[in-house]
């Protein structure tokens, strides 16, 4: 989308950018003014402008006047700069002006038109404590971003018009800098600007893509999106494809096939137990995780977690919940709130072989609904008699 800018500025800025100039060299050091800048941490528009005519003097020094009309367009907040009073009671004057930050930015923005001017220096001073924030600005992202964004943008600028003659042309030059500069204008007036940095590669497309093996939906050609993605399917890879645990081996050395994971169980059973829950949700597409404990606390009493084994070297199948009711319909009871096996451990007996000894710690506990159809297809072949109700229950509600 076009910035909009007063067509008498765009006229301005496109008749400077026709002029030819020579190549641009950023000073080696700061210069006064930049030092002045950094030191008072604001300057007022007028040493701004002195400033800007001494690397840009194209359209007789009309980046001078120009830069106030830019602030607006350019998403440049202005300020009211005023002089420190002597004494409290002294009157004090205040001038339109701009703190450092958005100085600077202004700077990144002017140059990424093509304009002589050099931020550099300016950037390389402030860079440094900014890029220990968390949170930033628009203008202090811009002066983070600068070394990755120089010379690689594409801008444009559209005059505030609503309507146009019939004589119009377009004209396209690359200056001196490598600046690839198309302006289209209806007689004299100009009504539209486009630069393309030297260094522009025009961006790949993007679509919303879901990955086959763990199932997360992300943007192509988006860095942001790109790390997720590998987030979630490293963390997947680890569910669906676990390795022998050590740990869970010395908990199975018993010949146990599965572990009860309570209040009292290690932060990391708590922790095993909570990735598998997240598993569930995401796979069922539930609001929320059915486990509240972690590598950070141990679940509250009320929860009691298995994690299943895949084999005697210690691979975490996978694990279930279940909750105690302490009020409600079901006030009393114990439920089966979730149950999730990694794929390739499915149908393979698991569940069939604690059944029964989940029947005799819990009694005729129920099942939480929603379920699943492959759970109930369990509950019909070993389910006991209460649980096969209580899906007959579920199956005349959904008809």
């Amino acid at each position: 989308m076009a910035t909009v800018v007063k067509s008498k500025v765009l006229t301005v800025l496109c008749t400077l950018l026709k002029e030819s100039v020579q190549p641009s060299r950023p000073p080696t050091k700061l210069i006064a003014f930049e030092r002045r800048l950094l030191e008072d941490g604001m300057t007022t528009n007028t040493p701004l402008g002195d400033y800007l005519i001494l690397s840009e003097r194209r359209g007789y020094n009309a980046i001078e006047r120009l830069f106030e009309e830019m602030l607006e367009p350019l998403e440049i907040p202005k300020q009211w700069v005023y002089v420190s009073p002597e004494f409290p009671e002294d009157e004090v004057s205040g001038y339109p002006g701009l703190i450092a930050i958005d100085a600077v930015a202004l700077l990144i923005e002017l140059e990424h038109l093509g304009l002589q001017v050099h931020p550099q220096n300016l950037v390389a001073a402030l860079a440094r404590e900014l890029e220990k924030k968390r949170l930033l600005t628009h203008s202090e992202l811009s002066i983070v971003r600068y070394r990755q964004d120089r010379r690689k943008q594409r801008i444009t600028l559209s005059a505030d018009l609503e309507t146009v003659g019939s004589d119009v042309s377009t004209t396209q030059h690359t200056d001196a800098n490598g600046y690839e500069i198309t302006m289209t204008w209806a007689g004299n007036v100009a009504i539209q600007l486009q630069v393309k940095g030297p260094d522009y590669v025009e961006p790949l497309p993007q679509e919303f893509v879901t990955c086959d093996y763990c199932k997360h939906e992300y943007l192509s050609n988006n860095s942001i999106e790109a790390r997720i993605h590998a987030s979630e399917h490293e963390w997947t890879k680890q569910l669906f494809d676990p390795g022998p645990d050590e740990r869970f081996a010395e908990r199975l050395a018993s010949g146990a096939q599965a572990v009860l994971v309570d209040s009292s169980s290690p932060l990391w059973m708590h922790e095993a137990v909570f990735q598998r829950a997240r598993a569930f949700r995401r796979e069922f597409r539930y609001d929320r995780v059915q486990w509240d404990g972690s590598i950070e606390r141990p679940a509250s009493k009320e929860w009691h977690g298995y994690l299943f084994a895949g084999d005697s070297k210690g691979t975490i199948a996978g694990a279930c919940g279940f909750y105690h009711e302490e009020s409600g319909q079901e006030a009393g009871r114990w439920g089966l709130h979730w149950i999730w096996l990694a794929p390739k451990f499915r149908r393979g007996g698991i569940l069939k072989a604690r059944w029964d000894d989940f029947l005799s710690r819990y009694g005729d506990f129920y099942i939480e609904p929603p379920i699943s159809e492959a759970m109930q297809g369990f509950i019909r072949k070993h389910g006991s008699d209460s649980q096969k109700l209580q899906l007959q229950h579920q199956s005349n509600q959904e008809a």
